[in-house]
Order: C-alpha cells, then structure tokens, then sequence
C-alpha cells in the first residue's frame, strides 16, 4: 500500500534524526511491527554482539548505526566490526546480514557489501543475503512491504501528527471504493 507524499516524507525526517540506542530501537520496533513478536526476536542494547536482532523466519541478523554526522572511516569501521561479530558469532546459525543506517548511502557505501562477501569467503564462512539499507531503502520497505495497518502504527511509533496519519487512511478507503 503506497503511503501518502507528506505521511512518507515526515516519516523518512523522523527516522533519519534518531541517532545510536535511538535508531536501534526504531529499527526494533520497525521489524516488531512487520514481523511480530513471533517473527522477530530483539536483542539487548548493551553487549549485543553486534546485533540488534533476529528475523527468525529468514534467519537474518539485524545490525544498525545511527551516527550523529557521516564520517567515511567511522562508518567503514562500524560496518567492519559488526560485520565481523556477525561471522563470528551469528553466521552458522543466521546466514544473513543486514545493516540499517539512518541517512542515505552513497554508491561508495553500496559496494561495501561486495567486500564483506570477500571477507566471509576468504574465512570460509558461507553467507546467505548481506545488505546495507540506508534510509531510501528503509523507507521502501515501509512503503511497499507493509500494510496499511502496519504503516499507521510506524507512524503513531514516531509521533506523526495524527491528522497526517487520518489523511492517509481516508485516502486508502476512497482508493479502494473507487478501484471496486
């Protein structure tokens, strides 16, 4: 269900302010709400291992940073590190690997994904899915994989004015009266 423009940009600005423990939780309750608490297994904030949960379905293991500025080395590093604790602690049992980051990716930040596949080949750990979604991807997610349900209660989550959250229900009854 396509969300509304002014719902989905006022929510893509909410997401990309939170930073650290913040971000995580966000991210938590993105997966709680699209998954279940039978679909999705949340870990602790403090020594996580690298995660910040499970989706036990597709055995992923969710990683997230949340950092207050972009800095290349900084990113590269948090990346590395999770990416490591990931292979040494998740990838027998959870073969795949997402990182969720609050601002957009540069193509530089794309390519890393291809790199950490090398990494995991060169120690002979086999892998299934690793990804880096920044919040373009996150957003696409929200947008097209969640329901409208879903979408309403991401929404009420982060504090979007309830008239916005209105708006974009009225506009999915009326779109479904009309398309019959």
């Amino acid at each position: 269900v396509k969300m509304d423009k002014a719902l989905k940009a006022h929510i893509r600005e909410l997401i990309k302010a939170k930073r650290g423990f913040e971000f995580e939780n966000i991210i938590s309750e993105l997966n709680m709400i699209q998954y279940g608490s039978d679909g999705f297994q949340p870990t602790r904030e403090r020594k996580d291992d690298g995660a910040e949960g499970l989706i036990l379905s597709t055995k992923t293991v969710i990683a997230t940073y949340g950092p207050d500025a972009f800095d290349e080395n900084k990113f590269t590093k948090k990346v590395n590190d999770d990416f490591d604790d990931f292979l040494n602690k998740w990838a027998p049992d959870n073969p795949n690997w997402i990182m969720h980051y609050n601002n957009s990716l540069a193509p530089a930040q794309l390519k890393i994904t291809k790199q950490l596949e090398q990494v995991a080949e060169s120690k002979s750990i086999v892998v299934g899915h690793i990804s880096i979604k920044g919040i373009d991807q996150i957003m696409h997610m929200i947008d097209q994989e969640f329901t409208s349900v879903q979408q309403r209660a991401v929404a009420k989550l982060l504090g979007v004015p309830r008239e916005l959250i209105v708006f974009d229900h009225v506009r999915n009854i009326i779109e479904d009266l009309v398309q019959g």
